[in-house]
């Protein structure tokens, strides 16, 4: 992932909104949507080398890559969660983000159920 190129997508698309936002309001939040749109994609590059390098990690360490799953499955909720709300917010719909954050903490919780009860278990395990 090349981050000037993506910062340069998210400055330019920026932009054009605060541009198009004074000419056609109706058009601006399509903006801000294509322009998220395209600076995820490339941080999906990213994200598989991060993937990657952390099963790596996990296996030399011997830790089951189970876990990382579980991790990087509720990262990628609370992110696409809080970027539909930003973008909610941008559009003035307030009470819609913060539905949306909700929806991606609980989402998030969710995910990591498997890991919140292994956890537990292992704690009663030391407990006896």
């Amino acid at each position: 992932m090349d981050i000037l190129k993506t910062v340069a997508v998210a400055v330019a698309s920026g932009l054009l909104y605060v541009i198009v936002k004074q000419i056609k309001p109706e058009f601006a939040p399509l903006l801000l949507i294509g322009g998220g749109a395209v600076v995820l994609s490339a941080c999906v590059q990213g994200a598989a080398d991060i993937t990657s390098g952390a099963q790596s990690l996990m296996a030399d360490a011997g830790v089951s890559v189970y876990y990382v799953k579980i991790l990087l499955k509720a990262t990628v909720i609370c992110v696409v969660a809080q970027i539909a709300a930003d973008l909610c917010r941008d559009m003035g719909a307030v009470t819609l983000a913060g539905a949306a954050e909700l929806a991606g903490k609980i989402s998030a919780v969710a995910a990591a159920l498997p890991m919140i009860k292994e956890v537990a278990l292992l704690a009663l395990g030391l407990i006896d």
